[in-house]
């Protein structure tokens, strides 16, 4: 990617990446849309419980997500990262598990969940736990892959795994009764995780990484230094995410199905953004120099892609929350307007954190966006209390919020603004 421009290192790694970001989404979508659809009742309570553990697998699994620019800015010497990355691995599955079996046993106290039935909250808690030392390994080893020239088997093991995952899920809803299928549809994400870490582990294999864990100070702290930022950016997307299911299951169970089918509908939509910005990222690693012309290219991308976007949704967005779900929601002319809206401003936000993320900038602004969302966005939406509340509302109160975390990061990026960072290692 270093010796292309701009344009040309977008062309050649956008399908990949988008490939390998849309399937596991896509499959997604299809667990949740089939909750939806085949146990409707249980939405709620399934989604309440991926939300409250995807707070602690996201800081532990993403205090790795530097992993891809560490890797693209070493070149053939990786040996330690792969070591180290093992090591760091093992010991955030142990946190990690050792935090969701804390969750679980303080659970009865939660007052979003004492509003929700609870009937399969701890089956569906220890299903997801044991997913997560796939999910904490799986996330290393695609990002170290990826980023170090095999994005495209990367793509195709993700694409496999899907679909073993989505012919598990029709088969469980083929044959399973109505009130078990929230249980077994969690399966989804063992088996898909399962099968993916086999595979990148043989794709580890054949490429003579070794599997001995080694702990390195140097390139540990270095990889935590970068990651940890990210993790608790993203932590801080995830609690306010479980804060808000928590509102939402106290002004009506609906309101969490609704907000459930939403979410999944975004995380498929903003799959080319995402990748944009992987991508964006990996370049201005690697070409620093590049740095203002490419993230003006990358702001250029983006809105071409929102524009792209906008007309297919015009057209389309009924049909999509049709087959995600739309039972649960009321007749809403607002949908559209909030929809773009809503992916607009985490497009923008998601390209600028990448592109900070490059120039290891990571710290200090995803500080400034968690305590916009924390600190500003939470008190208004628990002291908003309408007599007839809509998911919209709260909505547009979270895209307000990512709009003036993107104020902030321009200022930040075209400022020139620097903050010291760890040495390479």
């Amino acid at each position: 990617m270093s010796d292309r421009s701009y344009p040309d290192a977008m062309l050649r790694s956008m399908p990949a990446f988008m490939l390998s970001r849309a399937i596991p989404f896509l499959g997604i979508f299809l667990t949740f849309s089939t909750v939806a659809h085949r146990s409707p009742g249980d939405l709620a309570e399934f989604s309440y419980t991926l939300a409250i553990f995807a707070v602690i697998t996201a800081i532990t699994s993403m205090s790795l997500g530097a992993t891809g620019n560490l890797a693209a800015e070493r070149g053939a010497s990786m040996n330690a990262l792969f070591s180290s990355g093992l090591a760091l691995c093992a010991a955030m599955t142990l946190l990690a598990v050792l935090l969701c079996v804390g969750v679980l046993v303080t659970s009865p106290h939660l007052p979003g969940l004492q509003k929700l039935s609870g009937s399969n909250f701890t089956a569906l808690s220890l299903i997801y736990i044991a997913c997560i030392p796939f999910l904490i390994l799986n996330t290393f080893l695609h990002l170290f892959h990826e980023s170090s020239g095999r994005p495209a088997i990367c793509s195709k093991i993700r694409t496999i795994c899907t679909l073993a995952g989505c012919g598990y899920l029709a088969a469980t809803a083929h044959f399973a009764r109505p009130e078990q299928f929230a249980l077994l549809a969690m399966g989804y994400f063992l088996t898909s995780e399962g099968l993916a870490t086999l595979c990148l582990v043989l794709l580890s294999r054949s490429r003579n990484l070794s599997f001995k864990p080694v702990f390195c100070k140097k390139t540990t702290a270095h990889m935590l230094s970068l990651g940890v930022p990210i993790a608790l950016g993203l932590a801080g997307q995830k609690v306010y995410f479980y804060l808000l299911n928590e509102r939402l299951a106290v002004l009506g169970e609906g309101l969490v199905a609704q907000l459930a089918v939403f979410m999944i509908v975004i995380g498929v939509l903003m799959n080319p953004f995402l990748s944009l910005s992987q991508v964006h990222s990996l370049y201005v690693s690697k070409q620093p120099e590049q740095k203002n012309a490419a993230y003006l290219s990358g702001l250029i991308g983006v809105t071409t892609v929102l524009g792209v976007l906008a007309g297919l949704l015009w057209w389309f967005d009924e049909a999509i929350f049709r087959l995600a779900g739309a039972s649960v929601f009321d007749s809403d002319d607002g949908l559209y307007a909030v929809l773009m809206f809503f992916i607009g401003t985490c497009a923008l936000q998601g390209l600028t954190l990448a592109h900070l993320r490059a120039m290891k900038q990571t710290l200090v602004p995803q500080v400034m966006v968690n305590l916009i969302m924390l600190l500003g966005l939470l008190p208004v939406i628990y002291h908003f209390s309408p007599e007839s509340p809509r998911l919209t509302d709260f909505l547009y109160f979270q895209g307000s919020a990512t709009l003036m975390g993107v104020v902030v990061l321009q200022v930040w990026v075209f400022a020139g603004k620097t903050w010291p960072t760890p040495k390479p290692v």
